[in-house]
């Protein structure tokens, strides 16, 4: 069975799971796990029961006449319990990154998941045919880029990355006065705190008073309009005088030729 995992650099690897039936014995299985096994250079996966870091890359499944997990015991020697769920630690040279202060490689950690003893569901079994995966969940990514964003009627802004993920990367921030009046306009549609209006109360939005939001969507207007009107009438009358302007010059000039005739 092979997966696709992601070291810490995001970088992505071929992780091969292969199970080998140990002869002599019908329900146990020798499972070996191997990393990018194309890779000329070895990884030297190992692997371990729960946060042990293991030995070598190989553990031993042993299953009862019914097909349910048993017990997994790892490359050195460690069985599990009776009952719960079985994690296998693996960790992985990774190919050409940076040593560490020490000058070691840098090794990799991630967990594989068989079940829980005693289960058949979401669990590994034994059965008489051949070896396939139903289902398997990884929570690992690729390196990805912020491509968008969202933002919701709470104010959250999430991030759209590239590699499929959503994450959490904010939250607008909404303030009340006690006097709203009272706030000092700066430009056409920016306002200030004074001392009128009284100390910003600052929080999320639908809490205390606050409003909600709605992305996409644009303010309604909020200029003066008696000062608006102004401007447009003043316009107007200019655009009107100079009209007489030009009609006044064209008199004059038809009543000069008038003259010379």
């Amino acid at each position: 069975t092979e997966f696709k995992v992601y070291d810490s650099f995001g970088n992505d690897h071929n992780l091969t799971v292969s199970f080998t039936r140990v002869v002599g014995n019908p329900n146990q299985w020798e499972g070996r796990v191997i990393v990018d096994p194309e890779n000329a250079e070895e990884t030297q996966t190992r692997v371990g029961l729960g946060t042990t870091d293991g030995v070598e890359d190989f553990f031993l499944v042993n299953f009862d006449n019914t097909g349910t997990l048993l017990s997994v015991t790892d490359s050195a020697g460690n069985n599990t319990n009776p009952e719960g769920e079985i994690l296998l630690q693996t960790s992985f040279t990774v190919v050409d990154s940076n040593p560490d202060a020490d000058g070691n490689p840098t090794r990799q950690t991630l967990n594989i998941n068989l079940g829980t003893i005693g289960s058949q569901k979401n669990t590994i079994t034994q059965s008489a045919s051949q070896s396939s995966t139903k289902a398997f969940y990884q929570d690992g990514y690729t390196m990805g880029y912020l491509d968008n964003f969202k933002i919701d009627s709470s104010g959250i802004i999430t991030g759209v990355y590239s590699n499929g993920t959503n994450r959490t990367i904010g939250q607008i921030a909404l303030a009340t006065f006690t006097n709203q009046g009272g706030l000092e306009k700066v430009g056409d549609n920016n306002f200030v705190e004074s001392n009128n209006s009284g100390l910003a109360n600052i929080g999320t939005s639908g809490i205390a008073g606050k409003g909600s939001l709605l992305a996409g969507a644009l303010e309604m207007s909020n200029v003066d309009l008696t000062d608006q009107m102004t401007d447009m009438i003043v316009t107007q009358r200019g655009f009107q005088a100079n009209s007489k302007t030009i009609q006044t010059a064209d008199t004059l000039l038809e009543t000069v030729m008038s003259l010379k005739r």
